[in-house]
């Protein structure tokens, strides 16, 4: 076995372990830097709640509505808006239980 085929998963771990050692910490400040953000928007949430709740009201007009202004309106873009809609818009897209 050739020296350069021992050496290269090795410097594959060190190049992935140097990556997270540069990046990991600035994934902590935005981490915080959204805790912050969120303290401070909190204030604004029923603003926001209501925008975004106006935006996908738009987005359905867009997709269904006048669905002749795209030119294509493919199943990805219907998917996406209705998991977007879920996943993005926690009080419109919970599902009651019982």
């Amino acid at each position: 076995m050739k020296v350069a085929e021992r050496a290269t998963p090795v410097a594959a771990v060190i190049a992935a372990l140097s990556t997270l050692a540069c990046c990991l910490p600035f994934a902590f400040l935005g981490a915080v830097g959204l805790a912050g953000a969120s303290v401070r928007l909190q204030a604004l949430r029923s603003w926001l709640l209501a925008s975004s709740a106006i935006l996908l009201i738009l987005g359905f007009i867009q997709l269904y509505v006048r669905g002749n202004q795209c030119q294509k309106r493919s199943a990805l873009s219907i998917a996406l808006f209705w998991n977007l809609r879920h996943a993005g818009h926690p009080i419109l897209g919970q599902r009651s239980s019982g």
